[in-house]
């Protein structure tokens, strides 16, 4: 797993991967908690692998800390974004408002910096 977080963002952090054709929870929760005041990529290894499957979607997500920081870009999914074999959709990124959901929910095509670190089997 990936952030990209902004100078303020820093706290606890709980890391989920669902599935989405049915909503399935497949890894985590897990706690992640880092210090704010620096930007830029941090690393969350998960503490095994997870197995996914080709030509099925998920969501990576990772919450940003009580005091509500995280780095975004307004626009980012206004289109597809393909890095093959992955690829994600117009309005790939989604939200919650309910800690423990899968997110569903978007607003205005936004990126908010939470990723995989994908290695594909061979």
């Amino acid at each position: 797993m990936r952030v990209y977080t902004n100078l303020a963002e820093g706290g606890t952090h709980a890391v989920r991967i669902w599935r989405v054709q049915d909503e399935a929870l497949l890894a985590g929760p897990y706690l992640w908690s880092f210090t704010s005041g620096t930007e830029g990529w941090r690393t969350f290894s998960l503490p095994a692998a997870l197995h996914i499957s080709a030509s099925t979607d998920y969501v990576v997500s990772v919450s940003n800390s009580a005091d509500g920081n995280y780095a975004e870009l307004i626009r980012g999914f206004a289109l597809p974004v393909v890095s093959p074999p992955l690829h994600t959709y117009v309005g790939s990124g989604v939200y919650t408002e309910s800690m423990g959901t899968m997110p569903v929910l978007t607003w205005d095509d936004t990126i908010y910096f939470r990723d995989i670190v994908f290695v594909p089997d061979n």
